[in-house]
Formats: C-alpha cells, structure tokens, sequence
C-alpha cells in the first residue's frame, strides 16, 4: 500500500505516517480535512472530520483511512478547524505519496 511520505507548505505540521498531526491556535470545534490529487476535479477525501486533541494549544490530527492513501501521487490539502464561531482554513499544502517498497 501507499504510504504518506511527504508534506510542505504548513506552519506546525509534525507528522504524516498514520496521521496530520499539527499545531496552531486554540480551536473551539473539531474540524474537517480535505484532499484533492494534483490534476483532478474531486476531492479524494471531502470533508472528514479531524480530531481536536488538545483544544488550549490547537492541536488536531487527522486519522488516514486506507482509501485516502491507497494511490500513489501529489495531494493539494486543507484543513479547516473551528475558533473562537470562525472558520479558519489552513494554507494549502502539498502531501505525496509513494509506491511502497514491500
């Protein structure tokens, strides 16, 4: 299976193996996480929902499902995270992901 190898463009960003893992402002709401393949004209993923694991510093993650990686190629990503009753949407960044060796 692909795995998730890469990703620039984010402030914060910390970790991408098994999940987003980032850190920002507080948030106030659970957010949603999107996911479009260069080229394309629909989101692989469309909105799933990411999880606020500590609300005071803003960290979230986002968990994968094995149908977000399972093809090879260069992702557009956003996140949208809930603060303070506004909606705030991360800079785009850039996820690629590899063929795996095994």
């Amino acid at each position: 299976m692909p795995l998730p190898s890469q990703a620039s463009g984010s402030e914060g960003f910390t970790e991408c193996t098994s999940s987003i893992r980032m850190a920002a402002s507080p948030v106030t709401r659970a957010g949603k996480f999107y996911m479009r393949k260069r080229g394309a004209h629909s989101n692989k993923v469309n909105g799933s929902a990411i999880n606020v694991t500590a609300a005071a510093t803003g960290q979230i993650e986002y968990r994968w499902a094995s149908a977000d990686v399972n093809t090879a190629g260069t992702y557009d990503c956003e996140i949208e995270v809930t603060r303070s009753s506004k909606l705030l949407t991360t800079e785009r960044f850039v996820l690629v992901i590899r063929e795996g060796l095994g």
